[in-house]
């Protein structure tokens, strides 16, 4: 007999899946349906799994398949594998029996896969885990940023410290481990902490590479250090283009309490159980149906046309601009407003879809938290939804 474990990770904190079991006769090129479970990922429900199911050593060089069905909200009996295999139109995943298929796995999504995340111990505190896909690299290590400059350079300067090892796995995802490196057992040190990853490539050559899952860019302006036009870098981080800035750790159990507390940092922060707590209005239900919707598609930087700095450059709208509009569409009778692309992009100007990193809003816009805000007084706004760039490869790589 050969045991096979079947592990489904969804990377989804909340448990918005219910068990399911419907089992079946096993037989060859097919596995049966069992009792999912909810052990933690570091100590946060991150997966399910499918226990191992014993396969005879008689089927040893076939293929299986295999697949999840899950009960999701208001969607019982979901298939639970959305990938395309081989463009072939399969939604099951398939393997071959024998020596190393005893744990096959498969991600829902790698927004908690890879990053910079919050990792549960069996200590009072929580460490963090940097995580990074990058095959082909000889090494890979994490180097803390400057919070002034936020700018790292190629040749390494604007580090701070040592760097902190990472280890690669079977997969080619490169990961921090407290338990190798106490530096990182700790979230705490690192909340808002600026960093890059430092890649050594299969020709032995080093480059600094910004995290692609990163939730926060650090940069506000327009400038390239390594490509200045005009004057050098001012070594300021608010002048640094967020695409090639150091990326920041942000704990995403947390939303800033101010809108804007003009400091960075902040030191004001609620829980994100807290913060939503009196998200929806039972006096303002959101419709239901498409057809009571009038929608306005707005463009944020654009709301900054005609204003310029002190230096005769144009002004991009940002995310206050944005909620200050919201009592106009009101009177016009929109009551719903679709965002064109908020991921950091080159240039808050442009339309947005040159994005650089998915799950960071644009910094100069008024970024993440922000973007979570409500007007003091709310609006007659019911709905407000993001039309993504375009999907993100999954997994981004160095």
């Amino acid at each position: 007999m050969c045991d096979v474990e079947f592990v489904y990770v969804t990377g989804i904190r909340s448990n918005i899946f219910r068990k399911r079991s419907a089992g079946r006769e096993l037989e060859p090129g097919r596995i049966p349906n069992s009792d999912m479970d909810d052990p933690a990922d570091g100590g946060v429900p991150l997966r399910r799994w499918l226990p191992s199911i014993p396969l005879c050593a008689e089927f040893s060089s076939s293929e299986f398949t295999w697949g999840v069905m899950l009960d999701a909200p208001g969607r019982p009996d979901s298939w639970g594998i959305t990938q395309e295999i081989e463009e072939s139109g399969r939604h099951e995943l398939s393997f071959t029996l024998g020596p190393g298929s005893g744990r096959q796995v498969y991600h829902l999504t790698h927004c908690r896969r890879l990053g910079a995340n919050k990792y549960e111990t069996a200590d009072a505190n929580p460490a963090i885990r940097f995580a990074v896909w990058a095959p082909n690299a000889q090494l890979v290590e994490v180097v803390q940023g400057n919070l002034a400059s936020g700018y790292i350079a190629d040749d390494g300067s604007g580090t701070v410290g040592a760097p902190h090892p990472m280890f690669r796995d079977g997969e080619g995802i490169w990961r921090t481990d407290p338990a190798k490196s106490p530096e990182t057992a700790d979230f705490s040190r690192w909340d808002h902490v600026p960093y890059m990853f430092r890649v050594t490539k299969d020709d032995g050559s080093v480059a600094f590479r910004t995290d692609l899952h990163a939730r926060c860019q650090l940069g506000r302006g327009a400038t390239d250090p390594a490509q200045p036009v005009g004057q050098p870098f001012s070594g300021n981080r608010q002048d640094l283009d967020g695409t090639i800035s150091c990326s920041v750790v942000i704990d995403p159990e947390r939303v800033t309490e101010l809108f804007d507390e003009g400091v960075f940092p902040e030191t004001r922060w609620l829980s994100d159980e807290d913060f939503w707590a009196h998200e929806h209005d039972p006096l303002r239900p959101v419709p239901t149906r498409v057809e009571d919707l009038i929608i306005y598609e707005l463009h944020i930087g654009g709301l900054g046309a005609g204003r310029i700095d002190a230096a005769g450059q144009p002004v991009p709208g940002n995310l206050r601009d944005a909620i200050d509009l919201l009592d106009h569409l009101t009177d016009l009778g929109i009551n719903a407003i679709e965002l064109m692309p908020l991921a950091e992009h080159e240039g808050w100007a442009s339309w947005g879809y040159g994005t650089s990193h998915y799950f960071a809003v644009e910094f100069s816009g008024g970024g993440r938290d922000q973007f979570k805000h409500r007007p003091t007084t709310r609006p007659r706004i019911v709905s407000v939804r993001h039309r993504p760039a375009r999907r993100s490869p999954e997994p981004n790589h160095v």
